[in-house]
């Protein structure tokens, strides 16, 4: 009886476990599509900008807002790639 009971608390602790694995396999993928969402947010807007009309001190200026901006963001994903892209 004794045994019986030590391999059910073990099966209900690995299943536990399992459980919070997929919980947080869960954020992390939902994580991640935000911050592709935010990006792509990002760079939908800047292909829809004009640069051509904007002179070399604007477009630098526009620029720098751009990556400001997308610096600012706090999803984790996004975080992730500036800090791989610099």
């Amino acid at each position: 009886m004794a045994e019986q009971k030590a391999r059910e608390l073990e099966n209900f602790e690995a299943r536990s476990l399992n459980l919070r694995g997929n919980e947080t396999s869960s954020a992390a993928q939902q994580e991640q599509e935000e911050g592709e969402r935010i990006i792509d947010a990002y760079l939908r807007e800047f292909s829809s900008k004009d640069i051509g009309s904007l002179n070399p001190q604007q477009l630098k200026e526009y620029l720098s807002d751009l990556r400001r901006r997308l610096e600012s963001e706090t999803n984790p994903y996004v975080q992730s790639a500036i800090a791989r892209a610099t």
